[in-house]
């Protein structure tokens, strides 16, 4: 029996994944009935993607209400849009519900890969690509500094999501900011 690891590099898709490579061999090759199964493990397939909410919903499902969302992000300049959708029914769903995610805020998420579709089939039967490929993602989080730009419309409600309101007086004019007394600046 020979054993070879091997590292393959895949460019186009940005992994790195090891192989073992098995050779069996046997005196009697007629009788050899020894066959390696390749089985597929799930590797851990995580990415961090920063793009804008296309679209933010909360929908009724069999086990609950959950927010279900799909980001967009360009993969390169000028390249290819494709579309990132996730659901969730805790954390991210509560900042939803306060304002937090409205359509065309700019986030930074990570998640991992649950698959990816170009395709579909319609009801006739006949397959469709999609407008822009779909990538599923499972246990998404918004990390710290995640959360980016607003639109304009939406930016003056989400100021309230704290619970307090703060005013900026207006910028005085130069020399009005520091009282003088004597000559001498008081700070």
């Amino acid at each position: 029996m020979m054993t070879l690891l091997a590292l393959i590099s895949d460019n186009t898709q940005a992994r790195l994944s090891a192989g073992l490579f098995f050779r069996v061999t046997s005196k009697h090759p007629r009788r050899c009935s020894f066959h390696l199964a390749q089985t597929q493990y799930a590797s851990f397939n995580s990415l961090i993607v920063t793009g804008r909410i296309a679209a933010a919903k909360i929908v009724n499902g069999a086990s609950g209400d959950f927010l279900a969302v799909t980001l967009l992000s360009t993969c390169s300049k000028d390249g290819e849009t494709l579309a990132y959708s996730f659901t969730n029914n805790n954390g991210l769903m509560s900042l939803y519900q306060a304002g937090g995610l409205p359509v065309g805020r700019e986030v930074t998420l990570t998640g991992h890969i649950n698959g990816i579709k170009s395709a579909y089939k319609a009801k006739d039967g006949s397959v469709k690509l999609l407008t822009r490929p779909e990538v599923k993602l499972t246990s998404v989080q918004i990390m710290d500094g995640g959360l980016g730009r607003m639109p304009q419309s939406a930016s003056n409600k989400a100021e309230n999501l704290g619970g307090m309101t703060i005013t900026v007086d207006e910028t005085p004019a130069f020399g009005e900011a520091t009282p003088v007394e004597d000559g001498v600046p008081l700070f």
